[in-house]
């Protein structure tokens, strides 16, 4: 939630765990607004109503397709995700800088479940893995870079007058030493997982998929296509009339 910040100071939990208990949660929160009696709502609230029921629905359906085993497409991923947040984080205060400093000890554990996810549903990951053109080339291209370059050092070397020059100091040499002696080796952790898992992909996949390695792994399972289109078709229909 914009300008929330009690939450700065974690990641998002990917294991399989969460997933299911936030699926048991939108069943109950689909049951609730579909007992909810519209009669008398204004146009705007009804609208709403209807529009967070289909939204649950599709939730729950696409559900099944267990995306959280598939981290990693043609669209990204947490390590194409996670330099973002040195945009997305306000420093401001020294809690911010604390907070951020924070979440970079938790990009181990965050590498940990997506690698764990990753390998409870082998080929379907690698096959998209394997087709993740551009997400290869952008990997390509931040490892060119020396890695104090990255953008996330860059809390590092400006800091707001609000923050005194003692605690400057020190979060400076903290974020670098997290930086180094986590954040760097779990990228390279991973890197090494993906590689070896595009490797075993290409060896392994399927006759139906295309020679060259590109072609999506919808042609195993067909499920994404599927919610796509939900998706489309449900941000184009509503079943209401604007007034």
């Amino acid at each position: 939630m914009l300008g929330d910040t009690r939450y700065n100071d974690r990641l998002s939990d990917n294991s399989p765990k969460f997933f299911q208990a936030d699926l048991e949660q939108k069943h109950k929160f689909l049951a609730r607004f579909v007992a909810v009696d519209p009669a008398g709502f204004p146009p705007q609230d009804t609208l709403s109503r209807e529009l967070m029921i289909r939204e649950l629905r599709q939730d729950i359906e696409g559900a099944k397709f267990r995306h959280w085993e598939m981290p990693v497409n043609q669209m990204g991923g947490l390590h194409l995700e996670l330099p973002d947040l040195i945009e997305l984080t306000p420093f401001k205060t020294v809690s911010d800088y604390d907070h951020y400093l924070a979440r970079l000890h938790q990009i181990p554990h965050a590498f940990d479940q997506v690698i764990a996810n990753m390998r409870r549903d082998y080929m379907m990951a690698w096959c998209l893995a394997l087709s993740s053109r551009e997400s290869r080339r952008r990997s390509r291209r931040h490892r060119k870079q020396e890695w104090r370059k990255q953008p996330v050092c860059q809390a590092s070397k400006e800091f707001p007058s609000s923050v005194p020059g003692p605690e400057q100091k020190r979060l400076r040499e903290a974020v670098l030493m997290a930086i180094a002696d986590q954040v760097v080796p779990t990228y390279q952790r991973f890197a090494a997982f993906v590689r070896t898992g595009i490797r075993s992909a290409r060896s392994h996949r399927p006759r139906n998929l295309v020679a060259s390695g590109r072609s999506s792994a919808l042609s195993l399972r067909n499920p994404p296509h599927h919610h796509y289109r939900n998706d489309a078709r449900g941000d184009s229909r509503t079943g209401l009339k604007a007034d």
